[in-house]
């Protein structure tokens, strides 16, 4: 078996278990039909991965790392880009490797794409901690122990925009605690969840219908410009088309 194919065999439960809930249980920060974008930025933030590990017989970590507790060692600096964690029987990775990128998901694919992303993140931390090793000695089967990604961020989605920017709240699921265009899931498979569920609402969407429900005169389709805008162009020829037909 090759890496990536372990990686995704480690993922796919997790996400799977989530969308057989996805029909049931609704992960929502917003509601009603709305013309949004088919696509947002994600980001996925404190990725930490944990990989099995037999400390050498004689260390040579030296100067390199602080303890932590009696079996704890923490590095002083990154490594590669990550934060690590010599645990008593693991390796905690902490990825910060282009920690400020965001990565564009499509609602439509919204599930095989966060999970794409996740795999490449594991990956990635994978390959730090073979180069670890290859510097500071010790063993280890390559066995993903466990992983977490704790903060996944949400932005530029028509919902998450409509809250204001100064509201802050926090659940099990979902948190906004900053005066941001965001909000943050606490598991990457409660993102795809949730923008599984907004691809759904695209689907249904009609935009004479949303028009009929929203706009009465030109001066609503005025004071709705910045949400228009988000339509796409055919929906907005379309939009044109009816406000020709059923305003006067």
């Amino acid at each position: 078996m090759d890496v990536d194919e372990y990686i995704r065999k480690k993922v796919k439960p997790i996400f799977d278990a989530v969308a057989k809930e996805a029909s049931k249980n609704r992960v929502s920060v917003g509601g009603g039909r709305s013309p949004f974008k088919s696509f947002v930025f994600y980001q996925p933030h404190n990725c930490r991965v944990y990989f099995d590990y037999k400390k050498p017989v004689k260390p040579t970590f030296g100067g390199s790392v602080v303890v932590k507790n009696s079996s704890e060692l923490m590095f002083k600096d990154d490594f590669l880009g990550c934060r690590l964690t010599i645990k008593r029987n693991t390796v905690e990775v902490i990825n910060k490797i282009d920690v400020d990128k965001r990565y564009i998901v499509h609602l439509s694919d919204s599930f095989s794409e966060v999970r794409d992303i996740i795999v490449s993140k594991i990956k990635e931390s994978l390959g730090v901690f073979e180069a670890f090793l290859q510097r500071f000695g010790g063993s280890s089967s390559f066995k993903l122990v466990n992983f977490s990604i704790q903060d996944n961020k949400v932005e530029s989605e028509v919902f998450v925009d409509s809250i204001p920017i100064k509201a802050k709240f926090r659940n099990e699921v979902v948190k906004k605690v900053y005066s941001e265009r965001n909000v943050e899931f606490s598991d990457p498979s409660f993102a795809a969840n949730y923008l599984t569920n907004q691809a759904r609402l695209l689907e249904d969407f009609s935009v004479e219908r949303w028009a009929a429900d929203n706009i009465s005169s030109f001066k609503d389709v005025f004071a709705l410009e910045p949400v228009i805008r988000l339509l796409s162009f055919d929906n907005r020829l379309r939009l044109s088309e009816w406000a020709f037909n059923n305003l006067s």
